[in-house]
């Protein structure tokens, strides 16, 4: 290792040496030890201009220069650097200079491309990192004698600063980079992008997507910042469906169906009756696979898209073909099998338009699983609230154990169908009765199951096929409907929340689900629509406050995003601003960076609000 005596002398031969350059454009910078190549696209330029013109100014500024032929609107503008195309060649006459010594020019740096041809934004920063023993004097010397300026230390990395160019350099960003890269005591410097980064968002191009209002109604918004954009959904989830079987799908790999038990014919092959369809349906408004390949997207065997992409499916057979239900005792040992089996989740499109009494032992298995599934946090149990009218509630699906879930049309009316009254927990979007509804989903493959069918529902007979092109396809459900299709919806925004957060228990989930649903009628809760109409992405992002960079843990980066953000106008946080607001007060101030460091840093403070209802 040198001595401060041979980095000073170092230093005095290279500032000389600096000083003597030109304005360059240089065409090669260092990362990681290796030399990165650049192009010049010479009928572009990037020009920073005087912040204080007004855009008249601005505009008379730039019609005055003859070389600039536009600013390209299209391209970003990188840290008031606006691109510009240029009338004439980058290396053409002597414009250049007369462009650098215009008062209303702060700077200009060439439009550069990588190896791979895209472009470098690259701006006024480079990020040079020196030796843990290299002085605060030393690298205040290199800056002066450059003509930069220090943006700042970055936080948590010692030596670590962000520079900023000025015209007194009389430097290019890259040649700048260069020069600091080639000083005694860098680890490494080069030229810092002028662009924020963009925000990827979780996109789904399956074919039928276009089909499927009732789960976009909840998720958010559709291909730009839905629920799935949230960290931490990719953890295993089981969810029973208690119905008439479910069985493997293009859409839903054998795969992530788990083992399961037919209570009907008494065996371990819950599959379906040939001519039903039920079970399958809901199962697909949970856990049918995603295409988030647009490639693949453009073909139309990729189907649908469900609630929870990653949850896995226990298939439980407990309801005769034809719709016929086995009696309370039978489906209390379904209930009990599925919860002791390790599901997370039950959902149950099913029940008896009565009030039953003396049947003790199917809300028995119920309040076992709410209590004592989950290792005890208690599994989470879903019911339709029935298809019985406005007079009753089905039962068992207004016991305090199940989050009772009635139905309502996309304009968040009531369907005339859905049961109400004090039980009532919330509802989910839906369609109408008797294969007649719209809500679109799995359907058993090929001819088997609803589509196409000639069998009688509600009375009378139906012949019916989707209507979807390029081909009539016979492995979907077109034609879903009742609260039969609201319960799997609830199971799935449930099967989310333990997804993100495994430790929640069942009272917690049933609070978020019903807190965080949004509100419909005068006063809430109320006997017709619960607490509201469910919604994914709230309850995901009441978990989720204080992740402000969403890695689905809270920690050091947090912190940084939050200051960064506080201070220094940094990025905003996605898929939503409050993942930045650690206590819960709907702001991200300095209280949220005050209250990181305490958990973080100092190992005083409290954990994140959790949950948080500020939407």
């Amino acid at each position: 290792m040198r001595t401060m005596c041979q980095l000073i002398t170092v230093l005095f031969c290279t500032l000389l040496c600096m000083t003597s350059f030109a304005y360059d454009f240089q065409h090669q910078f260092y990362s990681q030890g290796q030399q990165i190549s650049l192009s010049i696209d010479s009928t572009k330029l990037l020009v920073k201009f005087d912040s204080t013109l007004s855009q008249q100014q601005l505009d008379s500024v730039i019609a005055g220069l003859g070389a600039i032929h536009s600013v390209i609107s299209l391209e970003p503008p990188t840290r008031g650097f606006l691109p510009c195309s240029l009338q004439v060649m980058l290396g053409e006459g002597s414009w250049l200079d007369s462009l650098r010594s215009n008062p209303s020019v702060y700077l200009i740096e060439p439009y550069y491309r990588i190896e791979d041809g895209h472009p470098a934004y690259f701006s006024d920063r480079i990020c040079v990192a020196y030796e843990e023993n290299i002085s605060r004097q030393y690298t205040d010397s290199v800056n002066a004698a450059s003509g930069v300026l220090i943006e700042r230390e970055l936080f948590g990395m010692p030596n670590v600063f962000l520079l900023v160019n000025t015209p007194s350099s009389n430097k290019g960003i890259v040649q700048l980079a260069n020069e600091y890269y080639a000083l005694p005591g860098t680890r490494y410097a080069y030229p810092a992008t002028g662009l924020r980064g963009s925000v990827f968002s979780y996109k789904v191009f399956d074919h039928y997507s276009y089909r499927q209002a009732h789960l976009k109604k909840i998720i958010g918004s559709f291909n730009e910042a839905t629920v799935w954009d949230f960290a931490g959904l990719t953890n295993d989830v089981v969810v029973a469906v208690l119905d008439d079987g479910v069985t493997d799908h293009e859409d839903l790999p054998v795969a992530r169906i788990t083992s399961g038990y037919d209570f009907v014919d008494n065996d371990y092959n819950p599959a379906p009756h040939p001519i039903d369809g039920h079970g399958e349906a809901c199962a697909g408004i949970i856990a049918a696979a995603h295409t988030n390949d647009s490639l693949q997207g453009t073909y139309p065997s990729t189907g649908m898209f469900s609630l929870n992409p990653h949850a896995r499916i226990m298939p439980v057979r407990m309801i005769i073909e034809g719709g016929w239900l086995l009696p309370p005792e039978e489906c209390a040992e379904a209930v009990t099998f599925s919860y002791l089996s390790g599901a997370d989740v039950l959902t149950c499109s099913w029940g008896w338009c009565a009030i039953l009494v003396g049947y003790d032992a199917l809300p028995d298995a119920m309040h076992r699983a709410f209590n004592d599934g989950r290792g005890g946090k208690g599994s989470i149990v879903v019911f339709a609230a029935g298809n019985c009218g406005p007079e009753i509630m089905a039962w068992p699906g207004y016991d305090n154990s199940a989050l009772s879930v009635g139905a309502v049309n996309l304009q968040d009316q009531l369907w005339a169908y859905s049961s109400i009254g004090p039980y009532l927990d919330l509802v989910a979007p839906s369609g109408d009765l008797c294969l007649k509804g719209d809500v679109f989903t799995l359907d058993q493959m090929d001819t088997l199951g609803y589509n196409p069918s000639t069998q009688e529902f509600c009375g009378e007979y139906v012949s019916w096929g989707c209507g979807l092109q390029p081909r009539n396809d016979e492995d979907y459900d077109c034609r879903f409907g009742g609260t039969s299709a609201s319960a799997p919806i609830v199971a799935g925004v449930a099967s989310l929340l333990l997804s993100r957060d495994s430790m929640l228990t069942s009272d917690q989930v049933y609070a978020i689900v019903c807190s965080c649903a949004v509100p419909i009628g005068a006063t809430v809760p109320n006997d017709t629509f619960g607490y509201g109409r469910v919604d994914a992405f709230r309850a995901v992002l009441s978990i989720a406050h204080g992740d402000a960079n969403n890695d689905g843990t809270i920690e050091i980066g947090d912190l940084t995003a939050v200051v960064e953000y506080v201070f220094l106008n940094g990025p905003d946080f996605f898929p939503s601003h409050l993942l930045g607001d650690y206590n819960c007060d709907g702001l991200v101030d300095i209280t949220d960076v005050q209250l990181l460091i305490d958990y973080i840093i100092l190992g005083i403070g409290d954990p994140p609000v959790k949950p948080c209802y500020q939407f």
